[in-house]
């Protein structure tokens, strides 16, 4: 077969998705609680392309599948300015 593809030449970080991306940056976090804005800040300090888009609408939704999911704990769900702060349990 001529349509042969060299694996190991390709990036992993090209391949994970978004949701795994955020995965990612919140291991580092370990036991520290965090908000929506640290995974923000994280990903803006590395220079994420988040193509055009509002970084925080992208991580939002995210976070709260993780936490309906039962990876993240809810430590205070935000109101208002308050943001909601997460501690992760399992990702």
């Amino acid at each position: 077969m001529d349509d042969y593809i060299d694996i190991e030449s390709l990036r992993v970080d090209s391949l994970c998705s978004f949701a795994e991306t955020i995965r990612g940056v919140i291991k580092r976090f370990g036991d520290q609680k965090f908000t929506q804005q640290h995974i923000v800040a994280v990903l803006k300090n590395e220079e994420y392309n988040f193509e055009g888009k509002n970084p925080k609408s992208c991580v939002s939704p995210n976070l709260a599948r993780f936490a309906l999911e039962g990876g993240l704990e809810v430590i205070k769900l935000g109101s208002g300015r308050g943001p909601t702060i997460y501690k992760n349990r399992n990702i």
